[in-house]
């Protein structure tokens, strides 16, 4: 059973929008997790250190949660079976891949951009997200508990640790920041479209366009002097966003389904509502709403160009053909790989029926893949701990999760192939 906890996905929510802006920042790229791994199983170095940041999140908390915790992911593991795991995976990587983003590129980064496609994109798959929860799921899911508003030790714990890479993060900053300015942003800078995911042209990079895969990468090239130290950010922002997610506790799948179920008729669906989720959203899209337009967009976007017009005087452009930047690249060097306001791109069929199959997948599950990633971790730590290695704990026991979160990532991956 599903327990509303407010207060902690409120906060939870609040460190969530800070390894966003921390990425953006210092390396220059949109927070986007499924990228991660499409780009990571590709040979992404960068990409992979982002996803093994989650995981080494999870395994942290994992290392401070009781083993009461543990059965309690044991437990919401146990309501999926593995079917439907497969081809939650198999939807989930087929649809991120096709709209470039999920719940952390699109609904988190892109809507703090006011993009459109990704304000689209969050609608389309939330709205299929609920209407599959609701038919596959609206007569199994038990009913919520009551409403807990303290903040218990174990999310004590983990507010703490996210101070250290928030603090390394900050400290990185403050380093390099000086060499942030002064060098005319490259070509490939002004490129918003530069994409190593797939061959094709995408036009909405807010989960792909971080880096490339080739040796000639341009977040890797002269203009990037600092490479340990985007190495270092990657894994330290996931690591920190690995930890606000298990904070809020939205990593546990029976609570994102008790939440897309919604309070509407019949009772047992008002029953098992659980509004966490919302109270995660109320605090993460404002700050990082903020973030981005007041921290991030005026270091490579500025829209104040000036033509003169000899019969109409002075006129501001509403595309102007020169940008000008405060920060020509991002403060760990490389190239602005978030698109500007300019070139955000087009809702497209690609899009649209990508956002509808992630959808589909998120609401059959509960899980995408950065709550998937972190529930790896903790899994492996509870199996390890509690299970003592026992294979057969797998299946049943407080090791179960391990291999349903792994078999999740397969079907991901593949998924993703097929695009």
């Amino acid at each position: 059973m599903s327990r509303p906890t407010p207060l902690r996905s409120f906060i939870g929510g609040i460190g969530l929008a800070f390894p966003i802006h921390s990425l953006a920042v210092l390396n220059g790229n949109v927070f986007g997790i499924s990228g991660f791994i499409h780009r990571a199983v590709r040979g992404n170095r960068e990409a992979a250190l982002g996803t093994l940041g989650l995981v080494a999140g999870g395994l942290f908390a994992g290392l401070v949660e009781t083993q009461t915790e543990g059965r309690e992911l044991a437990q919401s593991m146990a309501l999926l079976p593995s079917p439907l795991l497969l081809f939650s995976g198999l939807l989930v990587g087929l649809g991120t891949k096709m709209a470039n983003g999920c719940t952390s590129g699109h609904m988190l980064a892109g809507i703090s951009r006011l993009s459109t496609r990704s304000i689209t994109s969050t609608a389309i798959f939330f709205t299929f997200g609920v209407l599959t929860t609701r038919l596959v799921h609206g007569s199994s899911l038990p009913a919520s508990l009551p409403t807990f508003w303290g903040i218990d030790q174990t999310s004590q714990i983990l507010l703490l640790a996210q101070t250290v890479p928030l603090v390394m993060s900050a400290l990185l900053y403050f380093r390099f920041s000086s060499s942030a300015t002064g060098t005319p942003p490259s070509e490939a800078s002004q490129n918003p479209n530069s994409n190593e995911s797939s061959s094709h042209q995408i036009s909405e990079p807010s989960e792909t366009t971080a880096l490339t895969t080739s040796s000639n990468n341009p977040t890797l090239n002269s203009n990037s002097p600092h490479r340990k130290a985007r190495l270092l950010t990657y894994f330290l922002t996931s690591f920190e966003f690995a930890l606000a997610l298990r904070l809020s506790d939205l990593s546990n799948p029976l609570k994102v389904l008790s939440f897309l179920i919604l309070p509407f008729p019949p009772i047992h669906a008002q029953q098992a509502f659980d509004p966490s989720l919302a109270f995660l959203a109320a605090s993460a899209l404002p700050l990082s709403l903020v973030f981005y337009q007041f921290g991030v967009k005026p270091k490579y976007y500025s829209n104040s160009k000036k033509e003169e017009d000899g019969k109409h005087g002075s006129r501001v452009l509403e595309h102007p053909t020169t940008i000008t930047t405060t920060s020509p690249h991002p403060v760990l060097g490389g190239t602005w790989s978030i698109p500007r306001p300019m070139d955000q791109g087009k809702v497209d069929t690609r899009l649209v029926l990508g956002s509808a199959v992630f959808g589909v997948g998120w609401g059959l599950a509960g899980v995408c893949p950065g709550p998937v990633l972190v529930n790896l971790g903790r899994s492996t730590i509870h199996f390890f701990q509690h299970s003592s290695g026992d294979l057969s704990k797998l299946r049943y026991g407080t090791g179960q999760g391990l291999a349903e979160s792994f078999v999740w990532l397969v079907a991901f991956v593949l998924g993703g192939w097929l695009v």
